[in-house]
């Protein structure tokens, strides 16, 4: 397990660089797309549609990262009152689902994906690009987003087992 959480945090700093990389793409493409408009009266379409790109693909890829943190939105009352047995019970249910989610959200995306590079749908700007390319983030922030869900479920069910090793019942929930 020690080698499967040390490659899982490896692919979390990984997608982080990358997501630090293209927020730098978007930055320096709004920019220079400033300074040629401002400066030389000069104007392309693809940058601002490229930024856009760039936007969501930050979006899919850190789904995941935010998962493996459990930053997403979500409703706390119920599992900040829980403690004990019935909290595992629960975080391996979230978890789960999240698993479940993310499967239906890749395989969705994939069919996506290959439906749009069957068609041959490109983008209408100066620089044609297949839509498929833009799409392709859809199953691979899945992807990275079950990655992250199946290591919680690991970990919840690990946490559930070890409590009921120790003999934690319902009476004990509370400590």
């Amino acid at each position: 397990m020690g080698k499967i959480r040390k490659i899982v945090n490896q692919l979390e700093i990984s997608i982080e660089n990358v997501s630090s990389i293209i927020m730098f793409l978007i930055l320096f493409s709004v920019f220079s797309q400033v300074i040629l408009r401002y400066f030389f009266g000069i104007s392309h379409g693809y940058m601002e549609e490229f930024t856009r790109w760039f936007q969501i693909w930050i979006a899919y890829l850190m789904l995941g990262v935010v998962e493996k943190r459990r930053k997403h939105i979500s409703i706390g009352i119920l599992p900040g009152k829980l403690k004990g047995r019935a909290k595992a019970v629960l975080m391996s249910i979230i978890s789960g689902a999240n698993l479940l989610i993310a499967i239906v959200f890749s395989y969705m995306g994939m069919k996506l994906v290959f439906q749009l590079e069957m068609v041959g749908i490109t983008s209408q700007t100066e620089i044609p690009t297949p839509a498929w390319i833009v799409k392709l983030c859809i199953p691979l922030g899945g992807i990275l987003l079950g990655i992250f869900s199946l290591e919680h479920l690991i970990s919840d069910i690990s946490t559930l087992v070890g409590k009921l090793k120790k003999g934690e019942g319902i009476e004990n929930d509370n400590a």
